[in-house]
């Protein structure tokens, strides 16, 4: 079960981590640790100088210059070795003899050497780092590792001799391996934590994902679901207007009145203004939305049809930008055209004769600007509060209502209206 939900690729992970801690390793002991003992043994040789200097000064200060007296150092000797922990400290004359060593075997020893000659004989401090069984600046093998430091003891600029002192830095390789050791060890848990988090995280991305990925099949079953009983609505919407009409034009064939036979028809004309929105949702990806474009053009179109008698010389120009409108727009907008259009085509032009309606439909930011114009006859008038016809009350009341927009009559020639709103 565990193996199962183990993260892809996480043996490839453990090997990279492995190969993180020996690079890490190996980066430490070829470049961080040399770095550290370097650092130490500059450390430790600045140290040895600062002791030397002082046994100068206080050299200097006891008269070294007329003359140096052995026995009279000695507790000043033991002092400093106990204190700082030196191997070895040595005062010699300006020709390099050993004046005094707190090792016997230096007795009568000469210093010697191109450091002394060229370093410390023209006043120049000289320090070094000597690692075990190395050779020190005097020719000895060291016991231990090792800072020596050379101090020359100057008056009025004549070199009167120096001190040497050996200091004991063995324990700073102990340190330096301890640190080692220690960097191994915290890089090594550092790494090994960072792949248990990985691991850890791995597992519960894993599990919330295979949670998520069922929510979003249920989600996206549950909406394919709604879409298809969406569109059996819009499809069985659209049928039943269509029964509706059927109805209507089965009633005035029984009717001999042409006022109320015309007043079927309007009726129907709308029906199928707002069976034609239905029947694009229907037929449209997007199921909240129809494009405003496709549907003027086909609604205009199904008008000509209808007034076919009065429409063979009346030229539709569409200028409608290609936007998406809801349900609640499309709708009002659709049943406008469809009186329109419907009242040009049967009072503003003689039978048979010819002109143009124009439509036009374009969003500015957030408003629409939509445009109705003919070349007829015009309105009889521009008060569209005293006109009593039932198409035009509803211009009015979907443009102004239900749009809520603002509604204009143009100027003629011929009628024209200007309806804009927020969309």
């Amino acid at each position: 079960m565990l193996k199962n939900d183990l993260p892809k690729g996480f043996l490839g992970i453990l090997l990279i981590s492995i190969i993180s801690i020996v690079l890490l390793s190996a980066y430490n002991i070829a470049f961080v640790f040399p770095s550290f003992i370097n650092m130490m043994a500059e450390n430790s040789e600045n140290e040895c100088v600062r002791i030397v200097s002082h046994i100068r000064n206080s050299l200097l200060e006891s008269g070294f210059a007329r003359g140096f007296s052995p026995g009279a150092f000695r507790p000043e000797e033991e002092r400093l070795r106990k204190g700082f922990g030196l191997k070895k400290i040595i005062i010699f004359s300006s020709t390099g003899q050993v004046l005094y060593s707190s090792d016997p075997a230096d007795a009568g020893r000469t210093i010697k050497g191109r450091f002394f000659y060229e370093v410390v004989a023209r006043g120049n401090v000289y320090k070094k780092f000597v690692p075990k069984n190395s050779l020190t600046p005097g020719g000895q093998i060291a016991a231990s590792d090792i800072a020596a430091a050379y101090v020359p003891i100057m008056r009025a600029g004549k070199f009167l001799g120096g001190c040497e002192v050996y200091m004991d830095v063995s324990g700073m390789r102990t340190r330096a391996d301890r640190l080692l050791l220690k960097s191994f060890l915290t890089l090594s848990i550092l790494v090994l934590g960072l792949l248990a988090a990985f691991i850890i995280a791995s597992l519960k991305a894993g599990r919330y994902q295979a949670a998520r990925k069922k929510a979003e099949e249920q989600m996206e079953s549950s909406l394919r679901e709604k879409e298809t009983l969406l569109r059996e609505l819009y499809h069985r919407t659209k049928n039943n207007m269509q029964v509706i009409t059927s109805l209507i034009s089965l009633q005035a064939a029984s009717i001999s009145d042409s006022r109320v036979l015309q007043m079927f028809d309007d009726t129907k004309s709308r029906i199928q203004a707002m069976a034609l929105v239905h029947e694009k949702l229907y037929q449209s990806k997007d199921l909240s939305n129809v494009g405003m474009k496709d549907y003027l053009r086909d609604l205009t179109n199904a008008l000509l049809k209808t007034f076919s008698r009065r429409a063979g010389n009346i030229a539709l120009k569409l200028d409608v930008s290609d936007i998406p409108m809801p349900i609640d727009i499309i709708i009002p907008c659709g049943l406008i055209v469809n009186e329109l259009v419907s009242n040009s085509l049967k009072y503003a032009f003689p039978e048979g004769g010819s002109g143009d309606i124009r439509i036009s439909f374009h969003r500015s930011g957030d408003q629409i600007e939509f445009t109705y114009s003919d070349t007829g006859t015009g309105l009889p008038s521009a008060d569209l509060d005293s006109v009593k016809t039932l198409g035009l009350k509803l211009v009015k009341s979907l443009a102004t209502k239900q749009l809520g927009g603002v509604l204009e009559v143009l100027p003629g020639p011929g009628a024209g209206f200007r309806i804009t709103f927020k969309a």
